[in-house]
């Protein structure tokens, strides 16, 4: 395998631009088309063969479509002033459960002056409504206007607030700033290593070009296999961590190298050799930790399992071409442009 990845390393060093444009116009492409086409997504949290799902599947065969993941919402009464069974409030709940079973969608409605649906300070109420023949995506809008239906409880001066029982599965996990936040740290503490912006700049463009093909590819694979909302945020965390973390590899061998004196084509066919081989076996090691979630009995957990095995599929792959290739255009500019103040471990001339 060195004598392999040293030739890789070699071609890819004398061949940048093919190699650059190629990475470039893949994690566009792919990424592009899943912005374009973007895939379904699955909130399937079903464990085959345990007692609760048993008793979930019998439940739904039972009651048909009005048992559902997300088919009962529930809202909280409170009274500060004041026990609700007081007869102002307690008719202006009432008021605001005869209100809802009026409401579209609702099966049945279950007042909060029953056994157990007052708090122990008679001052908390707990209204439930179950729902029939709705849309589980429009679970949300529904709550929405079941809570504005209650309004006859807060014109008595009671606070009623929609109460949380979906699924977590079904919860939309929204990223963004948190993933900028974490590449801005990693260039931090990549310039106080390397101490130029060059060289701290390599591992976060090579990161990032995985991290866009990884996940274009998962989203299209989404189309053939149920997708977990949570494969995107999943892939990308992982996808970041192992980016940066195998190009560190390379790019430090590297500069190594080139303060010893070695010409850039070999110093990069050395290290893709050397250090590409420890990438490699690194990847394989997290692809084989991965893919023991498939015998979880899980299907959720394995499939994010198998899906973020992508991404670090990805980093392998752009690290041992891709980081070849930009250390062979830069040459000796991988020294370039040092911070003042900084010295980074193994530089070299800027030559």
């Amino acid at each position: 395998m060195t004598r392999l990845l040293g030739r890789l390393g070699g071609w890819c060093a004398r061949h940048g631009w093919i190699v650059l444009v190629t990475w470039v116009l893949a994690a566009a492409a792919l990424m592009g088309s899943n912005l374009a086409f973007p895939s379904p997504t699955s909130s399937d949290a079903s464990v085959p063969g345990t007692d609760a799902q048993r008793a979930h599947d019998l439940m739904k065969t039972g009651f048909g479509s009005g048992y559902q993941a997300g088919g009962t919402v529930q809202l909280l009464v409170y009274s500060a002033d004041g026990p609700l069974l007081e007869d102002t409030r307690k008719k202006a709940v009432e008021d605001a459960v005869d209100r809802l079973r009026t409401m579209p969608h609702v099966a049945e409605v279950e007042t909060p002056f029953r056994m157990g649906g007052i708090s122990s300070n008679l001052q908390i109420g707990l209204i439930g409504v179950r729902l029939e023949g709705h849309d589980p995506d429009a679970v949300g809008t529904i709550t929405q206007d079941l809570s504005e239906a209650a309004d006859p409880a807060r014109e008595a001066g009671l606070e009623v607030v929609p109460a949380d029982s979906s699924n977590p599965a079904s919860k939309e996990i929204k990223t963004g700033p948190s993933e900028v936040v974490g590449v801005i740290c990693a260039l931090v503490v990549l310039v106080f290593a390397f101490g130029t912006l060059v060289a701290a700049t390599v591992p976060i463009f090579v990161a990032l070009v995985s991290v866009a093909s990884g996940l274009g590819l998962i989203g299209l694979l989404g189309w053939a296999v149920d997708m977990p909302k949570q494969a995107g945020i999943m892939a990308t965390m992982v996808g970041l961590g192992v980016g940066i973390d195998y190009a560190l590899f390379l790019l430090s061998r590297h500069r190594r190298l080139l303060a010893d004196g070695v010409p850039v084509v070999e110093s990069v066919r050395r290290t893709v050799a050397s250090s590409g081989g420890a990438v490699v076996f690194a990847g394989g090691t997290v692809i084989i930790a991965l893919s023991a979630l498939l015998l979880a009995g899980f299907p959720l957990l394995a499939t994010l399992g198998w899906v973020t095995g992508i991404s670090v599929v990805a980093a392998v792959l752009t690290s041992i071409t891709l980081v070849p290739a930009l250390l062979g255009l830069l040459g000796h500019r991988v020294n370039a442009l040092r911070v003042p103040f900084l010295r980074g471990s193994g530089s070299g001339g800027a030559g």
